[in-house]
């Protein structure tokens, strides 16, 4: 079995602004072997109650297909078949979202009205899958390099143009996804809404400020990069290490 990634160490970057109420993320390991790490980032599309509704859903069952496939798929992730099942995981898990949100919405009689954004991430030893419908952003931090997952479209005016792809708003979803094999020493940033030009340039500067050197400063990098925002998204930050020592396999 290849351990070489099995450190994942999480932070949550905390921020003094405060957060954008409809906003949601969870972050777990739900197979519970070392180097696994699933996230799931849902903002409602309103501040109304259907609005929460939908990323109180979206979340919980995003969250519910992804750990029941990955159990179910344990010792298949330990085979070449790894990156099929953490894609087909999250394909799946984004589906199950959508349905969720969807079907509530029309016993409602609010079909079309119901919707949240979704960004879902699966991390397993040395592969990652990430996807979105809507909105958020994931950066992937490599020898002092930010490089992002998704290429967003902007505006002549330099604000990124948003598609309106909703979980629960139709009966499909289009998932955006995006995947590449890891090294030890990256280090992966999501955030819960897509970044902005002007706000991936702080981000850069960050970076090479060293922010990312220490757990405590990690901790204000949402709040710098957000610092123009009265609400900062919920932002996850990602250390990957080489193989790590767990007592559970030592004894």
């Amino acid at each position: 079995m290849d351990m070489s990634l099995t450190k994942v160490d999480c932070v949550i970057a905390e921020s003094p602004l405060p957060h954008d109420p409809g906003e949601l993320f969870s972050v777990l390991n739900p197979i519970a072997r070392p180097g696994c790490i699933v996230a799931g980032f849902v903002k409602a599309i309103s501040h109304t109650v259907s609005g929460q509704i939908a990323s109180r859903l979206a979340l919980e069952h995003y969250l519910d297909s992804t750990s029941q496939f990955l159990t179910q798929k344990r010792t298949a992730l330990l085979s070449g078949e790894r990156d099929t099942i953490i894609l087909e995981a999250l394909e799946r898990a984004f589906r199950e979202a959508n349905r969720s949100v969807y079907d509530f919405g029309h016993k409602l009689a609010a079909g079309g009205r119901m919707g949240a954004s979704l960004l879902g991430l699966i991390l397993y030893d040395s592969f990652i899958a990430v996807g979105k419908s809507d909105i958020g952003s994931v950066y992937i931090v490599r020898s002092g390099e930010v490089v992002p997952f998704f290429v967003e479209e902007s505006n002549l005016d330099g604000n990124t143009s948003l598609t309106r792809n909703l979980v629960g708003a139709n009966s499909l979803v289009n998932i955006e996804l995006s995947s590449l094999p890891l090294e030890p020493n990256d280090q992966v940033i999501a955030f819960a809404r897509t970044v902005l030009p002007k706000e991936e340039a702080k981000l850069v500067d960050c970076v090479r400020a060293g922010f990312l050197d220490s757990t405590s400063a990690m901790k204000f990098l949402s709040s710098q990069v957000f610092s123009a925002n009265v609400e900062t998204p919920a932002t996850v930050i990602i250390n990957l290490g080489p193989e790590g020592i767990y007592l559970e396999e030592a004894v």
